[in-house]
């Protein structure tokens, strides 16, 4: 169930409520896993019976759904704020690729779901289940290239579109490797190193 937001932009009180119990499930999810997960157990958190939370989603499925992409979701929120006041581009890309990274090390239990389901993540556009705040993901990094070519910070002849779609599967691949496969801070280290190639790039300058 989508609940649209109220004409001034603030949350209502169905609205926090269904956010409580996204952040609920998304604790459940991650402490249980899909399968041992139960919906009752969600509801009863909150004080609600199983029952009740059929009014915000048709069942477990479409809870779990819902859950990963309220996270999902937030996740951008916090990148979008970390970035809002950075004016040069290059540094707004590496506060974004950092921030990007921080997030999910400091929010254990998007970390365990994803952990849990690394195809969440997917490299192929036909399989990706959460498209459409991924690609809200992407469109950040976009958007940071062409303030930099806009700027001339970045390279006049850069492809925007292209770029973006090979960084942001470059950096989907290194949350895999982390966050999923668990190498850690082997996998962060190359991740940083990315990052210094992606802004200073391989060749010699004169």
């Amino acid at each position: 169930m989508k609940i649209a937001p109220n004409p001034k932009g603030e949350a209502t009180g169905t609205e926090n409520r269904k956010a409580e119990l996204l952040e609920a499930a998304l604790r459940q999810f991650a402490r249980y896993g899909y399968r041992r997960a139960r919906v009752e157990d969600i509801a009863a958190e909150l004080g609600l019976t199983k029952g009740a939370v059929y009014f915000y989603c048709a069942g477990k499925e479409a809870l779990y759904r819902d859950s990963v992409e309220w996270a999902l979701s937030s996740w951008c929120s916090s990148i979008e704020r970390a970035v809002a006041g950075v004016s040069s581009a290059a540094e707004r890309f590496v506060t974004l690729a950092r921030r990007s990274f921080e997030y999910l090390s400091d929010n254990p239990d998007l970390r365990s779901v994803i952990s849990a389901d690394p195809s969440i993540y997917s490299l192929d556009p036909k399989e990706d289940r959460f498209a459409v705040v991924n690609d809200r993901a992407r469109e950040l990094l976009a958007a940071t290239l062409r303030v930099g070519v806009a700027s001339g910070e970045f390279r006049p002849e850069l492809d925007v579109e292209k770029a973006s779609r090979f960084l942001y599967q470059v950096y989907i691949t290194f949350l895999i490797k982390a966050f999923a496969l668990g190498e850690g801070d082997e996998a962060a280290a190359l991740y940083e190193a990315g990052i210094d190639i992606a802004i200073m790039g391989l060749a010699a300058r004169s």
